[in-house]
């Protein structure tokens, strides 16, 4: 019988030892914090048995003890939340730390007397109280406590969730895109900065400075050397078919004559042509820069 079982686990002689020995690292310091902690926990048990004294109902009880367990479980949750806290600032308090080891003792014994299903679901909820508050306030907004309604708006919300989830992920999808997408452009428009760098060093040591008038000078320059030269090759080519017609009907000291006056004016074609040549790569170059 649960209230057999329970009625000997707070009398206890075990459980009354075990928690004596919670108190072993502690034992050379002053004792009154660790006494008042102990109270605390012993009033704990004193008060839950008189509450069982006081039920008539068996089926009573099995509630009860679930009540019992939880506020025992909640106790126990905020001494472990002060212990981390105070562990945070440097460390926790020992009589904090005696008094979760306390509980700890005393929630272990109940667990013991009541079934797994209900010691798994309280702790679910004790480990998520603000799920519990929603339950209840569901409770109150539906003004019913029936099950069925219960299960029927938390699926509700579960679907929302659900909805709210696929579109937070499909949103988080095209962001990841467009994201990448600048990164992209990003990287290009770097390599464009590099190599305008680059080009800008090049003018610079070519035209020996950088200031953008000197330069379309130049460029404009080298653009009239370039027509003259190709002005000057056309009237050349035009002139040597000329002399080349001509020599078919000269003598023999006429195109001796001839084709030195030839070979001169064709050295200095040549020059020009790889003037020419030169020049138009140069322009090239800068064009492109």
């Amino acid at each position: 019988m649960l209230r057999t079982t329970i009625e000997s686990i707070l009398q206890s002689s075990s459980l009354t030892d075990e928690m004596e020995r919670c108190l072993t690292p502690w034992a050379d310091l002053p004792q009154e914090p660790f006494v008042i902690a102990a109270g605390r926990v012993a009033d704990m048990r004193e008060q839950f048995q008189r509450v069982l004294e006081d039920i008539t109902d068996p089926e009573q009880i099995e509630p009860v003890v679930a009540l019992m367990y939880a506020q025992t479980r909640s106790q126990w949750e905020m001494a472990n939340i002060r212990v981390i806290h105070q562990t945070h600032r440097g460390a926790p308090h020992p009589a904090v730390l005696y008094e979760a080891r306390l509980l700890r003792a005393l929630l272990r014994a109940l667990e013991e007397a009541m079934p797994i299903a209900t010691t798994e679901n309280l702790n679910t909820v004790l480990r998520n109280p603000l799920v519990a508050s929603e339950q209840l306030k569901l409770v109150i907004e539906l003004g019913t406590a029936s099950p069925a309604e219960i299960i029927e708006e938390t699926r509700r919300w579960k679907d929302e969730l659900a909805d709210m989830t696929y579109m937070l992920a499909n949103q988080a999808a095209a962001n990841d895109a467009v994201t990448a997408d600048l990164r992209s452009q990003l990287s290009m428009a770097t390599a464009d900065i590099h190599r305008m760098e680059a080009n800008q060093a090049n003018l610079k040591r070519e035209l020996n400075t950088w200031e953008s008038s000197a330069i379309i000078g130049s460029i404009r320059t080298a653009r009239q050397d370039m027509a003259r030269l190709v002005d000057r090759m056309l009237i050349l080519e035009s002139n040597q078919a000329i002399l080349e017609r001509e020599l078919g009907a000269a003598d023999a000291i006429q195109i001796a004559a001839t084709m030195r006056k030839l070979s001169a004016e064709n050295a200095a074609l040549r020059g020009l042509v790889d003037l020419f040549g030169a020049m138009e790569k140069d322009l090239e170059h800068l064009e492109l820069h």
